[in-house]
């Protein structure tokens, strides 16, 4: 199932919450256009590179790139680290999974993703680059955690956005593929999981047992084709 989000001002928020230093986090979406200023976030914790909150997936702000970029929020400068090579079709079924260890800025962000039935692993160096080194400390922490938009909603996301979870440790090539295919329920422990798929209330419920439910903000609608799991996934 799936939320569709206009481009525009739609976020789905949870405030308040404490992810740490290290975080694994899933997204399956299908996207219409790269969203406001070709930026649109896909989740994110805290302010947009700022030195707020752990860091945000996001499109990579470059018209027709169909690129992803990660950014890990620190107080003196965040990381960016972009896809090298864009998405095959920005448009259909595809599922993200990103992976990082915050504790130290030598560390890199590791990006799984699912296109169709391809799986593939995104290392600095191997299909992920660098474009901005981060400094200082973490980004403060007990801050909102959003889907579909970063702080001040102008960073929208346009096009439908499915199943999300987030756990608070770093997952091994075997588990993320495990989650990318099978699904969050693959890998147990989450600290919040949003099936996205609520119709007629106005929260994303989170099955994860922990009772952080995300608030609907601005209109985002439940999908009317909502599948957006890759297509060995979809049903």
């Amino acid at each position: 199932m799936s939320l569709d989000f206009d481009g525009v001002d739609d976020v789905v928020i949870c405030n308040g919450q404490t992810v740490g230093t290290l975080i694994s986090a899933v997204i399956y979406f299908d996207a219409d256009t790269q969203g406001q200023s070709n930026n649109g976030a896909l989740f994110g914790h805290g302010n947009y590179e700022t030195s707020v909150g752990r860091g945000y997936l996001a499109w990579n702000a470059t018209a027709a790139s169909k690129k992803l970029r990660f950014v890990a929020c620190k107080s003196a400068s965040s990381g960016r680290w972009d896809m090298t090579t864009g998405f095959t079709t920005l448009t259909g079924p595809k599922a993200a999974l990103v992976t990082y260890d915050s504790g130290s800025n030598v560390n890199d962000p590791i990006l799984y993703l699912l296109e169709g039935s391809t799986l593939s692993v995104l290392t600095v160096g191997a299909g992920l680059t660098e474009v901005q080194t981060p400094s200082g400390s973490d980004g403060t922490d007990n801050v909102p955690w959003r889907v579909g938009n970063a702080n001040g909603n102008t960073r929208t996301f346009d096009g439908r956005l499915g199943e999300h979870a987030l756990w608070q440790r770093i997952f091994s090539l075997a588990e993320a593929g495990n989650v990318l295919f099978g699904g969050p329920m693959k890998a147990p422990g989450m600290y919040l999981y949003w099936p996205m798929d609520d119709s007629g209330v106005a929260h994303a419920t989170d099955y994860s047992g922990n009772a952080r439910h995300g608030i609907l903000t601005n209109g985002p609608v439940r999908a009317v084709n909502p599948a957006v799991r890759p297509a060995m996934r979809q049903g």
